[in-house]
């Protein structure tokens, strides 16, 4: 099962608003927002911790309904029901390449994985039971030099052949977050896509795992993608559609 969340963070502009969601934040979350500088950056980075916590509610939750369905038992919240899914967020962890992961007790029957991007005014959490990466990425024009170092010759056809300046950014965009998609799957980053592309991007000539991707729009400024390995791709829809958290509900809960 995957499912990919997304929220506005324009809440998180206002000063008290902020200041609030800064305390409900986990410490480890706080301390990635100290050293900061700039104001909108720290308020993505506790965005992100708050919808992860929000997409965790309700990914545990819809899985339980599919454990119910599959073995004809009455759905319920309690933990113990759970098979193994904590009913509070688990422990984040650095994994492979500074990945971050969750740190499950070792008598659990179900993994959960997950992966955080955000750019501009969005934030965005993947999650699933089989390894993910996800990025967003604004539509801020053609960056040259990613298009020299990081694109393939066809790709870069397919960007700089669009007649409209519009159509370009917006390809570049979705291009892009395919391969940050990629990288983040794998934790090894993005060099390993340049390599990639110097073996002419075949990936069982170079031994590498072949990857599934979805992608799709936020709005007209926001491209997404989502990666997962072929294999566990191809047992999920074709489509995956963002579910867009309500911003009362992520930045607002339980406060005043």
């Amino acid at each position: 099962m995957i499912r990919l969340f997304a929220v506005n963070i324009s809440p998180l502009k206002d000063e008290r608003c902020f200041r609030k969601c800064y305390l409900r934040s986990t410490e480890e979350r706080q301390m990635q927002a100290d050293v900061l500088k700039m104001p909108e950056d720290k308020a993505r980075c506790i965005a992100a911790g708050l919808l992860l916590e929000n997409a965790y509610k309700k990914f545990r939750t819809e899985k339980l309904k599919e454990l119910a369905n599959a073995n004809s038992f009455e759905y319920t919240q309690k933990p113990e029901d759970a098979e193994g899914l904590p009913e509070k967020l688990p422990k984040v962890r650095a994994g492979l390449g500074g990945k971050p992961e969750f740190v499950f007790s070792e008598g659990m029957t179900q993994e959960v994985y997950f992966n955080l991007s955000h750019s501009g005014d969005y934030v965005i959490c993947a999650m699933a039971d089989f390894e993910v990466g996800a990025d967003v990425q604004r539509r801020t024009g053609v960056r040259e030099s990613l298009l020299r170092r990081f694109f393939s010759a066809e790709e870069k056809k397919r960007v700089e052949l669009c007649p409209e300046e519009e159509e370009k950014e917006k390809i570049f965009a979705a291009i892009w977050a395919v391969k940050e998609a990629e990288a983040k799957l794998t934790g090894r980053g993005i060099r390993q896509l340049l390599g990639r592309m110097l073996k002419g991007n075949d990936e069982e000539a170079s031994g590498e795992e072949i990857y599934g991707v979805w992608q799709g729009e936020l709005d007209e400024a926001y491209a997404w993608a989502v990666a997962g390995y072929r294999e566990e791709v191809l047992c999920e829809p074709d489509t995956l559609r963002p579910v867009m958290v309500d911003e009362g509900e992520v930045f607002y809960e339980g406060t005043v």
